[in-house]
């Protein structure tokens, strides 16, 4: 008899964790399908930016074409070790220090969560980013997952493929072929270590400013998942 019991027991319990999974899925779904998540840069055009345009900006003063102001930041590992050197001009950046956090949205809290949209106004003061900045990603490759939580983190809080660039290959990509095929001899010129975030001007920019917040669109509340 006792046997038996523990077996409906132990059942109960999995029967339990798989809800959880479950519950944990749907969260991250909330009723979108591909189509309709990506209809929300429709117009902005890919979130990749080539080399070559990068290049460009960086020899026009951190400049895109029609005046934006260009921030580069090197996105590190996921143990924070800043690069010894990355593209001329960009910033070590930790995807960890601001744009994640512990925040509790159902059952339990979690240390991994994307970063309130205080955090975020951090952030962007510290690294001067307003309106009109172009921010472009990059690490020492792209098999660094941070480059991705950091993309996602901002798109969450409303930024767009116009505002938001990924760098093609990233830093081992410009440095090799990209050089090799265009014949430039002195990419080495662009090779430095991290440029220095206390030079930048803190500004006063703030999520809320941004054209569109995704939250809504992206983020389930953990009761109406429940309710799904």
């Amino acid at each position: 008899m006792v046997a038996k019991f523990y077996t409906k027991s132990f059942m109960l319990l999995k029967l339990v964790l798989l809800s959880m999974l479950i519950v944990t899925a749907l969260a991250a779904c909330k009723k979108q399908t591909v189509d309709s998540y990506y209809s929300i840069d429709s117009t902005a055009g890919s979130a990749l930016i080539e080399p070559a345009e990068l290049k460009k900006y960086i020899d026009n003063g951190y400049k895109t074409d029609d005046g934006k102001k260009v921030v580069i930041l090197h996105v590190t590992l996921q143990n924070g070790t800043v690069p010894e050197s990355t593209i001329k001009g960009a910033y070590s950046f930790s995807q960890e220090e601001y744009l994640m956090e512990k925040r509790s949205d159902g059952v339990a809290p979690n240390g991994a969560m994307v970063a309130s949209g205080a955090k975020v106004d951090k952030f962007l003061s510290k690294y001067g980013v307003d309106k009109d900045t172009v921010i472009v990603l990059t690490s020492h490759d792209l098999t660094n997952q941070m480059i991705y939580r950091t993309f996602w983190a901002l798109k969450y809080w409303g930024f767009t493929n116009d505002n938001l660039k990924v760098l093609n290959g990233a830093n081992y990509y410009f440095f090799n072929q990209f050089a090799k095929d265009n014949n430039i001899a002195n990419i080495d010129t662009y090779k430095a270590a991290p440029a220095d975030v206390a030079s930048i001007k803190a500004g006063n920019f703030s999520v809320k400013d941004l054209p569109a917040n995704n939250i809504d669109l992206l983020r389930a509340p953990f009761g109406e998942v429940l309710e799904y």
